[in-house]
């Protein structure tokens, strides 16, 4: 199976997400630093 895969995934998206919800708070730099 490739369940790992798609965890991966919907790990990364969640990750984009909070990155975006950060830098929205006024966090860019830590959204920098992530990327």
């Amino acid at each position: 199976m490739t369940t790992s895969a798609t965890e991966k995934s919907t790990t990364t998206a969640a990750t984009a997400t909070a990155q975006s919800a950060g830098a929205d708070a006024g966090a860019p730099a830590t959204a920098r630093t992530a990327r």
